[in-house]
This record gives structure tokens, sequence and C-alpha cells, in this order.
């Protein structure tokens, strides 16, 4: 019962990210993505020019990551340790935008060296980064940069 309703509420959340918004509002994931960029360029500016220096938007990375819940981004094993305090959060979508965060930051001294091609391939081989490291930035993150907009 309670992975069903677990599952349940991941998809009433997750289905605004396909949906159209009226009155010209942007789409949920329009939305997400410009608030992961917002924060991204906010807490490193320098891998976020460069990245910007070379096209790479994240629309490239961001979008499949959200989407997907990080599910091909890393082996199995490594999913059920991410997954949960994806699942212990209240705003487990705004979590797994931290959580993308850490990618970045765990390949930052790689991708600041890399071009548009090497970038590419950094950020769809994330298998081999450091998962507790990952968690671990982007706990951090989560608990710095949110709850204290929250407060």
């Amino acid at each position: 019962a309670d992975v069903y309703f677990s599952f349940e509420i991941i998809m009433r959340d997750i289905k605004e990210n396909f949906l159209v918004g009226t009155d010209k509002k942007l789409l949920e994931m329009e939305q997400r993505t410009k608030k992961f960029s917002e924060i991204f360029k906010k807490t490193d500016l320098k891998l976020w020019e460069h990245l910007k220096r070379f096209n790479v938007s994240p629309e490239f990375y961001f979008s499949k990551w959200l989407i997907l819940l990080l599910t091909q981004e890393f082996d199995l094993d490594e999913i059920l340790v991410i997954w949960d305090p994806i699942l212990a959060s209240r705003h487990f979508l705004d979590y797994v935008g931290y959580l993308c965060l850490g990618i970045l930051f765990s390949m930052r001294e790689q991708l600041v060296c890399a071009d548009f091609e090497g970038i590419m391939q950094l950020l769809q081989n994330t298998h081999k980064l450091n998962t507790m490291s990952v968690l671990k930035i982007a706990h951090n993150m989560f608990h710095e940069l949110e709850i204290d907009e929250k407060i």
C-alpha cells in the first residue's frame, strides 16, 4: 500500500510538467527549468557562464533528469539511495533540482575544462559519480537555499 500511495503522489505532482498552461502561463517544466537555471547561476556563476558559452542550456540535461527522476543517471542500487530523500521531501521535485546541481558541482572541474562535445559526454555519463557526494551537496544546498527562502 505504501508503494502505491507513494507512486500515486509522484504521478500526481509530476503530471503538471506535461500540461499546457492557460493564460499564457509558462509550462510547469519551463518554470522548473527557469528556477533551476536561476539557482545554478546564483550558486556557481563561473560554471553557469562556461556552459552558456558553449550553448549548453539546462533543457539539454535538466529536463531529462527531472522527467526521469534521475533513474538513467545512476545504477539501481544508487537510485534507491537517491530516491530515499526525494520521497521524504515535501517538495520532491524541487529536491530533484538540487540533486541535479549536486551532479553538476560533483563534475565541476571536468566541465570547466571541456568544450561542447566534452560537456555533453560528461552530462550523459554520470554513472561514475560518487552518489553520497551528490547527495551531500544537494542536501546542503536545499536546506541552505530552499528552507531559508520559505522562512
